[in-house]
């Protein structure tokens, strides 16, 4: 009695791996129907990219980058929210020093909705500057399809395709260097 516990269960765990082993190398299929409401995500100050180096400093047998007194990445909040049936960007936030420009970048993957489904390249949108009031309060209302994007990837943002947002940034403006990034402050 055993050993046939044993053999049937030999025998399902066979057949689940001949049948999910090959839709692993395959890929995942894109289900048109699946909808999402809209992305939504809330920005953490971006930390200082660090280099490892033989002089880095070590805390507890951990390497840590140098402090950076020098730097503007200072914000309280931001949040950015991305409407699935109008394509409207929306930026919140507060905590900014006094009149700073700043951008949101994202990068996308878009693919047809209805056969034959296709997923184009990954691309990066850049929206328009949005300049923060001077008590540091940053609003900005646009439309994904006038961000700025290399070529004709606009024109696939801007219609009725589906839209994966694998990265959003908020970045400084004209320098587009990274101030904050989808996280969790603890």
């Amino acid at each position: 009695m055993m050993r046939r516990r044993i053999g049937r269960l030999a025998a399902a765990a066979v057949a689940t791996a001949a049948f999910v082993v090959p839709m692993a190398v395959k890929g995942v299929i894109p289900n048109p129907s699946m909808l999402s409401v809209n992305y939504t995500s809330w920005l953490v100050q971006a930390y200082d990219e660090c280099p490892v180096t033989p002089f880095s400093t070590i805390i507890s047998g951990v390497q840590v980058c140098a402090s950076s007194a020098e730097s503007t990445k200072t914000f309280r909040m931001a949040r950015v929210m991305v409407s699935r049936t109008s394509n409207r960007v929306l930026l919140i936030g507060s905590g900014f020093p006094s009149s700073q420009a700043v951008r949101l970048r994202f990068t996308v993957r878009s693919s047809t909705r209805s056969a034959p489904l296709l997923t184009y390249i990954d691309y990066n949108v850049t929206c328009p500057a949005t300049t923060c009031t001077s008590s540091g309060v940053c609003i900005q209302r646009t439309d994904l399809g006038t961000c700025i994007g290399p070529g004709a990837e606009v024109t696939r943002v801007a219609t009725g395709r589906n839209i994966e947002i694998l990265s959003a940034e908020l970045v400084e403006s004209p320098s587009l260097d990274v101030i904050g990034r989808p996280g969790i402050i603890r």
